[in-house]
C-alpha cells in the first residue's frame, strides 16, 4: 500500500471523483474505486492519512508492477493541485 498524508479530504475527494473514481467498499470500508486499464486501484481513508492500493485484473507479476507504477503517477499528479 501506498500511504499520504492529506489535509483537504473534501478537496481531495472531490478531485478523485472528477479523475473518474467512484465511492465503494472494500472489505466492509468505505473507500474509492477506479477502474484502470488493467488494474483496479482502491482509496482508504483514515483521517488525514490516505492509503492506495493496486490489484492486477489478471494474475502477473509485470501487470501489477505496472499498475504500482501508473498509481504512483496518478498520486504524484494529485499531489500537484493538492496539499498532499
Amino acid at each position: 500500500m501506498i500511504s499520504v498524508r492529506v489535509y483537504d479530504l473534501k478537496g481531495f475527494k472531490e478531485e478523485l471523483t472528477r479523475r473518474g473514481w467512484k465511492e465503494g467498499r472494500f472489505n466492509g470500508e468505505a473507500c474509492m474505486l477506479k477502474e484502470e486499464e488493467n488494474w483496479l486501484w482502491i482509496c482508504l481513508v483514515f483521517g488525514e492519512e490516505v492509503k492506495f492500493a493496486s490489484f492486477p485484473v489478471e494474475e502477473s507479476s509485470r501487470v501489477h508492477s505496472e499498475g504500482i507504477k501508473k498509481l504512483l503517477e496518478e498520486i504524484g499528479s494529485l499531489s500537484g493541485n493538492l496539499d498532499v
